[in-house]
């Protein structure tokens, strides 16, 4: 078996893609100048992003996403609602979005208005 080594910094994705006829799970690593991709059983990796989502529900509840304008909102992952604390938080710069997330995981700031 192949040494599995996790990257310093990167992202990852975990597919199911069709494999001699069959669907597996692919974990992919991926860093600035590489794709490593590893093959799983297609049940390792349903249950793999199953952990995920109920590690990142668990987690991190808020997010942002930019508007037609180019400014960001931050809203609750669970239900897409944007976040209000002593006004909705619209019309942010990305900066300012992400520092206020960073203040909601972190419970320094509180939602609800």
């Amino acid at each position: 078996m192949p040494e599995f080594k996790i990257p310093d910094t990167f992202d990852f994705e975990v597919d199911v893609e069709p494999y001699n006829g069959d669907l597996v799970g692919i974990l992919s690593f991926v860093t600035h100048d590489s794709r490593d991709r590893y093959l799983i059983d297609r049940e390792d990796a349903e249950r793999l992003v199953a952990t995920l989502n109920t590690f990142i529900e668990g987690r991190f509840r808020f997010a942002r996403r930019q508007d037609s304008d180019g400014l960001w909102e931050v809203y609750e992952i669970a239900n897409g609602a944007t976040v209000i604390t002593e006004g909705p938080l619209t019309g942010l710069d990305e900066h300012e979005a992400r520092e206020v997330i960073d203040l909601l995981h972190e419970g320094i700031v509180e939602p609800g208005g």
